[in-house]
């Protein structure tokens, strides 16, 4: 840890703040659209920073700017001042006005973000997070993700990812009390959102065979699907 973080500062001269800010937000969104860079920095500085390896471009679609290999970003975005976070994302946020350009690992560092400097990302920003750190098996992230959102407005699809990182957490109980909380609310038309629920309602009652039939729940499920397909 103290290593990486001294590696920062040996490579980043302190006065250079150009440098220094480019590497703090791409330690927070990554990969980092250059066009969303280049509103950061000047050209040199991004030239200068690739040519001594701390950052990386990527082509594509989108061209993007990530760390090098020597560089841990949890461990400069942890260093970051407070007050100095909250500044750099304000001037993140008004260049970024289509979150739609960042991939979903990106996506998730600037909900992340968000959240820390105590802003509101939006319920689908926070859904489309959610999603993503369970699809790549960090269900801890997802579940502070899903939590900072209020139960009274937790959406379906919010709740399924809930009960999903709560299932791969191991936490069955608390897994299937959830579901059971939200599930008066449930509505069927949504209809994948709600098959899925009803599918981990029947893998928690495999685990937890005393709180109900889980053959009971697939069937039921099947029947009302075919209903609502009718």
């Amino acid at each position: 840890y103290s290593e990486e973080l001294e590696m920062f500062n040996i490579l980043v001269v302190e006065d250079d703040r150009n440098q220094r800010k480019l590497i703090e937000v791409v330690s927070r969104i990554s990969p980092l659209p250059l066009e969303l860079g280049l509103g950061l920095t000047a050209p040199e500085t991004l030239d200068a920073l690739e040519e001594d390896g701390t950052v990386e471009f990527e082509p594509g679609p989108v061209p993007s700017v990530r760390l090098g290999n020597g560089l841990g970003a949890s461990v400069i975005a942890a260093n970051i001042p407070l007050g100095r976070s909250h500044q750099l994302w304000n001037e993140v946020s008004a260049l970024l006005e289509d979150t739609d350009v960042l991939t979903p690992p990106a996506l998730a560092g600037f909900v992340a973000w968000t959240l820390a400097c105590g802003a509101d990302p939006g319920p689908e920003r926070i859904l489309r997070a959610a999603q993503y750190a369970n699809d790549s098996g960090t269900p801890s992230d997802a579940l502070g993700f899903v939590r900072s959102v209020e139960p009274a407005v937790r959406g379906q699809e919010l709740v399924c990812e809930e009960v999903r990182a709560l299932s791969a957490l191991g936490e069955y109980q608390d897994a299937y009390a959830v579901l059971t909380q939200f599930e008066p609310g449930f509505d069927p038309n949504q209809r994948e959102s709600w098959m899925n629920l009803m599918l981990h309602k029947a893998a928690l009652l495999r685990s937890l065979p005393k709180l109900g039939d889980a053959q009971a729940v697939l069937d039921s499920a099947g029947a009302r699907g075919d209903s609502t397909e009718a």
